[in-house]
């Protein structure tokens, strides 16, 4: 789950840092003339290739994408606060087409359960008082997002968020009334109808992060507990781990781990009963092959002049950070990058802004 005030804020107090770090040094001019010179250039890091292969020239921000196959993708997109547009690419993302949805809603999420059925959620407040939320409304597509249709849940209140299916026929998401009132529910029907699936332990405690993997659930709260759930409901494992308001977990296995927050990069490979930082300072992940071979990018510094300004490179390890090959810095491509996909080994998807781009390992 993303928060964007918590960015902000980071980059905020890290800015602050650089400030306070700078004005000590006796070349502070040169070094703030360095620290602030504007780059807009984003090249490889050694040992790859960075190719453009689109620009999203659509009247829309994209807020992320979803590859169902190494062809086809979903891309998610507004350009207003209560707009949203469906974007398409049937070739790896070298070509994306607007599906022209054009839907006066704020989404929340969006989930494709194979090439063709798909479901977005969203805030419906229709003849509300402000912020009521008395009805579950989704939008839904059997046609790969050539057609939607607006379907009303008559057994919730309440929006959808955090919708994953499990390989299985079944597709689970979080239900949420109000900001701490949220309940669990399971559709078998590729999202046409949901019903309450119980839990036998609460996993709702300041939520940050769901995930589905080979048929277990994962639910991580800020307060440094990741629970393990089964299909059935019961608790099946706890690991500790960093405590942090906000960040990103990648699932390799039931061992290895990659956690991302906003000061550092961590991988285990023991279920977190002990982690090894790889990178200290914002990173956002690109792809892995294993917890030793890692594409990110990497904040190095900050304008002083401007806590906007961030200095950011590509980068790869083949030795879990002990040394990371770094491509040239460009700048705030840390906060405009949206998402990225792994085609194969070695070869990612990436979409900073509007523009995709193709990094293959050479």
């Amino acid at each position: 789950m993303e928060i964007p005030n918590l960015q902000f804020t980071a980059l905020l107090g890290l800015s602050a840092f650089v400030i306070f770090s700078c004005s000590k040094e006796p070349d502070v001019d040169i070094d703030r003339r360095e620290l602030c010179t504007y780059r807009d250039t984003i090249t490889a890091p050694p040992g790859f290739k960075l190719t453009l292969i689109d620009t999203l020239d659509f009247p829309v921000f994209v807020k992320y994408f979803q590859f169902v196959n190494d062809k086809v993708g979903y891309a998610l997109a507004s350009k207003k606060y209560n707009y949203l547009d469906v974007l398409k690419t049937v070739d790896g993302g070298y070509h994306w087409t607007d599906l022209q949805l054009n839907v006066d809603e704020s989404a929340l999420s969006m989930k494709f359960i194979s090439a063709d059925t798909g479901i977005i959620s969203f805030h419906d407040a229709t003849g509300c008082p402000s912020n009521c939320q008395n009805k579950c409304v989704i939008l839904r597509t059997t046609d790969g997002g050539l057609n939607w249709t607006k379907h009303e849940i008559q057994n919730l209140k309440g929006s959808l968020s955090l919708i994953y299916p499990d390989g299985n026929g079944h597709v689970f998401a979080l239900l949420f009334y109000s900001q701490h009132d949220y309940t669990f529910v399971r559709s078998d029907d590729a999202g046409i109808s949901w019903d309450t699936f119980k839990i036998s332990e609460p996993v709702f405690n300041d939520l940050q992060t769901f995930q589905i993997f080979q048929g277990k659930m994962y639910f991580g709260d800020s307060d440094g507990m990741l629970r393990v759930i089964n299909t059935e409901g019961v608790l099946v494992n706890t690991m500790p781990i960093p405590k942090s308001a906000n960040y990103d977990l990648e699932i390799l296995n039931e061992n290895q781990f990659i956690f991302s927050t906003f000061d550092s990069l961590v991988v285990t490979d023991d279920a977190f009963q002990t982690t090894r930082t790889i990178y200290k300072g914002y990173t956002e992940l690109i792809g892995y092959s294993d917890i030793d071979h890692v594409v990110a990018i990497l904040n190095k510094n900050f304008c002083p002049n401007d806590v906007w300004q961030s200095n950011d490179l590509l980068a790869f390890t083949n030795d879990g950070g002990q040394f990371w090959s770094e491509s040239q810095l460009c700048t705030n491509m840390i906060i405009s990058f949206v998402d990225s996909h792994r085609i194969e080994d070695g070869k990612y998807v990436v979409l900073i802004d509007k523009v995709v781009y193709e990094l293959r390992m050479e």
